[in-house]
C-alpha cells in the first residue's frame, strides 16, 4: 500500500505533484527518526503546514508560512494584527491557507468550518487568488486497527464532505506509532475553498 493517496483533489495536476512530495517528506522524517519511531504528523498543525509549504517549493511552486494579516473580530477591540497559516503557490494559483488539527475523524467538518471562519475574518487582499480552509486529522484510537483503516476512513471522509476539493490520506511507512494507551495510525487531510 502506498503511504499517501489522494481521494479527491483539485483538477490542477500541480496539486498531485505537491501532495506526492508532501508524502515523501513525511516518509523521510520517519526514516530519519526510525530509532525513536517518530512521525511528523502527530506533532502539530504548524509542522504539517510547513512540510506542505516545503513540498510546494520542491514541486515548482512556493510557500510562506505564518504570513502577517489583519483580522476583523466580533468585538472591535479584538480586531487587529494576526497571522495566516500559509500562502502556497500550486501551479499558477496562490492559496491563502488556514489550517486546523483534530484527533477525531468526526471533527474534520468542524475543523474546516473553524478554518473557514478564520479566513473570512482575514483581510480580503490577503486571500491571494483563493482562500483554502484545511483540516488535518490524526485519529487516536484505543486499539490497533487493520492496515487499510486510514484508507477506508479517507474514502468515507470524502463522501461526507461534498464541498471538499481535496481529501488525502497518509499512513506511516513503519508500524503504527503509539503513545500508550493510544494508537495513531495515520493522517487524513481535507480542504475546501472559502469565499469571503
Amino acid at each position: 500500500m502506498m503511504p499517501l493517496w489522494v481521494e479527491l483533489a483539485p483538477k490542477d495536476e500541480a496539486w498531485l505533484k505537491v501532495l506526492g512530495r508532501w508524502g515523501e517528506l513525511l516518509d523521510e522524517y520517519e526514516r530519519l527518526t526510525a530509532s525513536e519511531h517518530d512521525v511528523a504528523y502527530w506533532h502539530s498543525e504548524p509542522t504539517l503546514t510547513a512540510l506542505l509549504a516545503t513540498a510546494a517549493w520542491q514541486s515548482g511552486g512556493a510557500g510562506l508560512v505564518e504570513f502577517e494579516t489583519v483580522r476583523a473580530r466580533h468585538f472591535g477591540a479584538e480586531s487587529g494584527a494576526g497571522r495566516g497559516d500559509a500562502w502556497l503557490k500550486v501551479g499558477r494559483i496562490w492559496y491563502a491557507i488556514e489550517a486546523k488539527l483534530c484527533f477525531i475523524a468526526e471533527e474534520i467538518k468542524a475543523g474546516l468550518e473553524t478554518a473557514a471562519a478564520d479566513l473570512t475574518r482575514m483581510r480580503k487582499e490577503d486571500h491571494a487568488d483563493q482562500a483554502l480552509a484545511v483540516c488535518y486529522c490524526v485519529p487516536y484510537l484505543g486499539t490497533a486497527q487493520p492496515k487499510d483503516f486510514i484508507r477506508k476512513l479517507t474514502t468515507t471522509t470524502a463522501q461526507l464532505l461534498p464541498d471538499a476539493i481535496l481529501v488525502a490520506g497518509y499512513v506511516p511507512i513503519g508500524g503504527v506509532p503509539s503513545h500508550p494507551p493510544y494508537f495513531y495510525p495515520g493522517l487524513i487531510t481535507a480542504a475546501r475553498t472559502v469565499t469571503a
